[in-house]
């Protein structure tokens, strides 16, 4: 797809660049793993209120971090679909990110989507 012109897109689906850009949820292992101070408290109530199993993957992902084995894209990413496994869930960056803006489409590019 390089030195082509990207399709203008609508929406999220089906493309997931930035997600392989991020190595877990943004900010989400801190909150996991008991930080007080995310600024962000939307986030925050987010992670006390997901399910267990959720932040159970989270500090499994903080342990991998820490042993230096973990994955370079989103810990929540899935390959398959393109998307998020747990949009419902997603921190406020990710729900905040303008589609087609100069990151998304420099995202895009690199991952060749």
């Amino acid at each position: 797809m390089s030195g082509q012109q990207l399709p203008v897109v609508a929406n999220c689906s089906g493309c997931g660049a930035c997600c392989r850009e991020q190595e877990s949820p943004p900010g989400y292992i801190y909150i996991a793993a008991g930080a007080e101070d995310w600024p962000d408290e939307d986030d925050v109530r987010r992670v006390r209120e997901m399910p267990e199993e959720l932040r159970g993957e989270l500090r499994q992902y903080l342990v991998a971090d820490c042993q230096h084995e973990r994955s370079p894209e989103c810990l929540w990413y899935d390959p398959v679909t393109m998307q998020c496994k747990h949009h419902e869930w997603r921190p406020s960056i990710c729900r905040d990110f303008d589609v087609g803006s100069d990151e998304c489409l420099g995202w895009r590019k690199e991952f060749e989507v």
